[in-house]
């Protein structure tokens, strides 16, 4: 069985931009979310795995804080060439 992975948010802010849509497939290191941090800057969440977006748990504009769930990703263990 293929491993499923959270996706979190590595800081306290707002979602401005998400870049997935449920059951699309995506590439390790692909931008899956932005999120502006309460200091302004903008955070790109990331993740070190390709498979599909299952579960997508916020929207744009969303308040998020450290840790807080964004999505899932069922790991297709494929080795791409974004390694």
């Amino acid at each position: 069985m293929n491993p499923i992975y959270s996706i979190e948010s590595l800081d306290d802010g707002v979602v401005s931009q998400v870049c997935i849509n449920e059951n699309e497939y995506v590439y390790e290191w692909e931008t899956l979310f932005q999120i502006k941090t309460d200091k302004g800057n903008v955070v790109n969440i990331t993740i070190g795995a390709s498979g599909l977006v299952k579960d997508i748990s916020v929207k744009a504009g969303d308040p998020v804080y450290r840790c807080s769930l964004l999505a899932r990703l069922h790991d297709d263990n494929k080795i791409t060439g974004s390694d």
